[in-house]
């Protein structure tokens, strides 16, 4: 044992035999990922404890051994919560530091901790762990952006604005009704990582190099541990399989890309082009050249973060495709980019969040921009379906009258009745007048994920009952995982 408590020959990443000599401090400081590590911390120590217990019940650490390493946890766990916990430059990570602490703490009987696992394999429990706690981490912020969303539905009421395809202005809706739709884009994301950390990971390694080295005793922490997680059927497998981290990091890219678009569209929602919305000086910041302008600097760096997390995903599947079976000292390299990705995405999310409060809508620029008359055209054809006229006809002939309205500076609704029947003979020159911005969105009334107010209204109703469900299920996913 060293002065410093840690092992004499384990100072080098080796217990003994083959590979017992000293690395070279450069290869050893690459290895090192001790201060990210300190995000394990919480799931080292735990895993720790129940090892050493499960040990003890087949026999391979005493009773008094058992004591003594559960009291020395307990100190470590004390210094950590007193911020007194400190990982060494030899540390290669944090498992190393952790040991370290309990030697000296314990005594011999920490050596006893080494049997049936290695380190390597308390680095990939801890990954995983931390991993599905973080899936809990996402889905409390994404709670948090889904209700300021919904609240900000309610507060638009049934203000207008004109929906868009291709970036140009195809009908009127309301405005609520395109906050909903942010809202069902980041519940399907809520859900995939709700779905994920419920499923997806595979069992955590058994601590196996290959094959033959797995007892009653593995398979009983391994139950204990992630009690209705997939349990491993082949003990090659859970060393070398990281399909569940790589789903992360696909999930997470999923998450980063949609709220790109949220920021994208605030960006130019709050151009002069625009003028859509405005922000308070906590969320925009003034132009350092032009004291005229104001731009909305949280939603620029919400829509470039996601470069960030989609590239960690990009470098986890990337260092995954060529590893033969089974362990590889590459997969440390995920949890770099799972910790970058999960801080990343947490704080995207408040952005988001803070973003969607701040912000004021110009009602009477979107309702304005709403209220072009030639958006009526596609209702127009949709009325001369519904009197028998193939959509592909309909299409022509109301073509045919908006070009001749445009080249003539005559407003569809005041289009004359003469006029109208020239183009489309089997129209009701009476549905020009039923043409307004209004009467368009009234008309969407019928179908649930219609854009009429009353199921604009029912929508928000339901994402909140159903928001609280999901919430209730990540809330009971906590308490099974304790």
């Amino acid at each position: 044992m060293g002065g410093d408590g840690k092992p004499e020959n384990e100072k080098n990443g080796a217990l003994g035999g083959k590979g017992a000599g000293k690395l070279d401090p450069l290869i050893l400081s690459a290895l090192s990922y001790a201060p990210l590590d300190k995000s394990l911390l919480r799931h080292e120590t735990a895993s720790i404890a129940e090892h050493a217990k499960v040990l003890t019940d087949h026999g391979f650490v005493q009773l008094d051994e058992l004591d003594r390493i559960l009291e020395g946890i307990r100190n470590v766990y004390e210094k950590i919560g007193e911020g007194n916990f400190k990982i060494e430059k030899d540390d290669e990570d944090v498992h190393a530091g952790v040991l370290r602490h309990l030697a000296a703490e314990a005594g011999p009987a920490v050596d006893q901790l080494h049997i049936k696992r290695s380190s390597d394999f308390q680095k990939i429990l801890n990954q995983r762990g931390y991993t599905l706690l973080s899936c809990r981490a996402v889905g409390a912020s994404l709670t948090g952006l889904l209700t300021a969303l919904r609240m900000k539905a309610r507060s638009a009421g049934d203000r207008l604005m004109p929906g868009y395809t291709h970036l140009q202005r195809a009908q009127p809706v309301l405005i609520a009704h395109h906050l909903m739709a942010y809202h069902a884009m980041f519940t399907r994301d809520h859900l995939r990582f709700l779905k994920y950390s419920d499923k997806s990971l595979s069992n955590p390694a058994l601590p196996t190099a290959v094959t033959l080295n797995v007892t009653r005793a593995d398979v009983e922490f391994q139950e204990k541990t992630f009690k209705d997680e997939v349990i491993i059927k082949n003990s090659a497998d859970p060393d070398s399989s990281y399909d569940g981290e790589m789903m992360f990091a696909a999930n997470a890219a999923i998450l980063a890309s949609n709220l790109s678009r949220l920021g994208e569209e605030l960006v130019l929602w709050s151009s002069s082009e625009f003028d859509y919305v405005s922000f308070p000086d906590e969320v925009a910041r003034g132009d350092d050249l032009a004291p005229y302008r104001k731009y909305p600097e949280a939603a620029e760096i919400l829509r470039a973060k996601s470069g960030r997390v989609i590239g960690n995903m990009v470098a986890v599947t990337t260092i995954l495709k060529g590893l033969p079976l089974s362990r590889n000292s590459d997969y440390s390299e995920i949890l770099e980019k799972t910790i970058d990705t999960v801080d990343t995405l947490v704080l995207m999310m408040d952005l988001a969040k803070l973003l969607i409060d701040k912000l004021s809508f110009n009602y009477e620029k979107m309702e304005q921009n709403a209220s072009d008359p030639f958006m009526a055209a596609t209702d127009l054809a949709d009325s001369l379906v519904l009197k028998g006229v193939p959509f592909r006809e309909a299409h022509r002939q109301v073509g045919a009258l908006v070009s001749y309205a445009l080249e003539n500076s005559i407003y569809l609704p005041d289009m004359t009745a003469d006029v109208f029947l020239k183009f489309c003979p089997a129209g009701d020159p009476a549905f020009l007048k039923t043409l307004s911005p209004r009467h368009q969105v009234m008309r969407r009334n019928t179908a649930d994920c219609g854009t009429g107010p009353e199921k604009v209204d029912l929508a928000v109703k339901s994402a909140e009952d159903f928001d609280a469900g999901v919430e209730r299920l990540r809330e009971q996913s906590d308490l099974k995982d304790g």
